[in-house]
């Protein structure tokens, strides 16, 4: 009896913690893409590998436009009622309401951040707006910061509590100016190399191991340049002294991709790609 009871308890201690784990959805797919078709008025939501094989499905009302923001997706029927898609659960979450702009990042406090007529404006849940400094040339939030590079090359550090403003730093000139975040910890990208941002401090610079005749885009750890006037792309990591550049060979970051072939079936159904992107 007794060796009874201690094959039921090891086989319970067994089962129970695997009933609990969240599946890890977050790491299956690699980009999202949203369909859209007006006769039926519905969406496909579609979480895709490289390969673009369908991971994850969800439908909603025809999607006019989709924003992606720090791992959440805000897709709407107009420009100003939106829906939150959680990427990392994939599940639908809150409807939110942006009375104008475009929106740059939204707050669990119902605040949030749109670019409106060249300039960033804070709109509180009471509706109260605030115009921040500057007109915006490039903009990242990390680190609990809201970071924004305006024309006339300073660097502003805002708090996202409260959207004070922490610092504003004067850069260096570029022919190249954007911001980046490479695990965890923010960058700005120029002609010279990643310049590390710490304390809201702009502090060392990594600089380019390869000399490039133009940088066309940056997102996130990939830096996308023209290298010998042929399209190249990087994945930027760092060790304790230098920048390391890892050439990227999949052919989706150099390929023109045509949605009329690759989803096929559903533009034969009247479906048309309203949003492309990785997560």
């Amino acid at each position: 009896m007794k060796k009874k009871i201690l094959v039921i308890l090891i086989a319970l201690l067994i089962v129970f913690p695997l009933g609990c784990q969240k599946e890890d959805k977050y790491s299956k797919y690699t980009r999202i893409v949203i369909l859209s078709n007006k006769e039926t008025d519905d969406s496909k939501i579609l979480f895709m590998d490289n390969d673009h094989k369908i991971i994850y499905q969800l439908e909603s009302q025809f999607i006019y436009e989709a924003i992606y923001i720090d791992d959440k997706l805000y897709v709407g029927k107009d420009k100003n009622n939106y829906q939150t898609i959680d990427c990392v659960t994939v599940e639908f979450t809150d409807d939110i309401y942006i009375k104008e702009g475009i929106l740059l990042h939204y707050s669990k406090n119902g605040s949030y951040i749109v670019y409106l007529d060249g300039k960033c404006n804070v709109i509180d849940k009471e509706g109260n707006k605030k115009e921040l400094e500057g007109y915006l040339l490039t903009q990242l939030v990390c680190n609990d910061c809201f970071y924004m590079v305006d024309y006339s090359n300073y660097l502003y550090c805002y708090n996202l509590s409260d959207y004070t403003l922490k610092s504003k730093i004067r850069l260096f000139n570029s022919e190249y100016i954007s911001l980046t975040e490479v695990n965890d910890k923010c960058y700005i990208v120029s002609s010279k190399g990643f310049t590390l941002i710490e304390e809201n401090e702009v502090t060392e610079t990594f600089v380019y191991p390869y000399d490039f005749n133009e940088i066309s885009n940056v997102r996130k750890d990939l830096i996308f340049v023209r290298e010998n006037n042929e399209p190249v792309v990087y994945r930027v990591s760092f060790d304790e002294y230098k920048m390391i550049l890892e050439p990227v060979y999949d052919e989706v970051y150099y390929a023109d991709i045509n949605f009329n072939e690759l989803f096929e079936d559903y533009y034969k159904l009247g479906y048309k790609v309203v949003y492309y992107g990785e997560k």
